[in-house]
This record gives C-alpha cells, structure tokens and sequence, in this order.
C-alpha cells in the first residue's frame, strides 16, 4: 500500500523581487516574479546555515519549483480533515479556487454569485490556517471553495 503524504504547508510568496533557490546549495537562482498570485503546496522544509527554507509545488505529483527563506513566504498550516456527506448551497459570495486558499492566479470562478442557491457535495475537506475549506465539483470542475462561503 502507498502511503500518501499531505503537505505541511500552503504558501504564497510575498514579493517579486524574491529569490527562489534551485537547491539548498543557495548558488543558483531566480526571481519569483512569474509566481506572484499563486499558492503553492509545501511538503518540505529544510534548515541551512541558520535559516528555514520550504519546497514550493504546485501539486503533490508536480515537481517542485524550487527553495524559498522562510522569509518571503507567507506560511498557513495544512491539516486534512474528516469529511461528512453534508450537501452545502453555495451562499452566493466569494470565488473558488484550484488549490484551498487560492492566490488570484488560482481563481477558477472570481464571482460565485451565479451559483448562490445551488447545491455542493465536498469530497475533500482540510484546514488551511485558520479557514475550513471543501473541494468539490461545481459543473464538471473540481474547485475548492472556503466554507464561510457555503450554507
């Protein structure tokens, strides 16, 4: 049996004009510009020469885009959690994302209003910092949406 393992952490990147390191050898970079506005999954975190740094993925099979500091990173604990079979109606505010606590880059719907009423089974459900959220599909897209947004 394969065991699957859960991110530790999802992070966004506080600034352009950051460095993300190919390795932790910390020679070889390149800014994490084209990366603003994206959330990335963190399954990694090492310690180098005093200082943390977190592996950035896009998805559990992606490779990862490389290293960043603790620094330029804004951090939310990632914790699964057990999921009931409560049909939720979308309330008719917020957006869902491709990842839970989605960046502007992951919107998949930037209005949810057009859904208000409307019935969604969760077939995922975790906690990202302080916020609940619930994937699931809304048409033939899997999306996650945070449950404040959700009745």
């Amino acid at each position: 049996m394969i065991a699957i393992v859960q991110p530790i952490y999802v992070a966004k990147i506080k600034r352009a004009n950051e460095p993300i390191w190919k390795d932790l050898i910390c020679q070889n970079s390149y800014q994490s510009e084209d990366y603003m506005g994206e959330c990335f999954y963190v399954y990694e975190e090492r310690v180098h020469q005093g200082n943390r740094f977190f592996s950035l993925q896009r998805t559990m099979i992606s490779e990862p885009i490389g290293w960043m500091n603790e620094k330029s990173l804004m951090l939310s604990a990632y914790v699964e959690l057990p999921n009931s079979e409560h049909i939720y109606h979308f309330s008719g505010t917020g957006m869902c994302y491709t990842h839970p606590n989605g960046g502007r880059m992951d919107q998949l719907y930037p209005a949810l209003h057009i859904f208000e009423g409307q019935a969604f089974l969760p077939l995922e459900t975790v906690k990202v910092g302080n916020n609940i959220w619930h994937r699931g599909k809304i048409g033939d897209t899997s999306a996650w949406v945070q449950a404040t947004h959700l009745i």
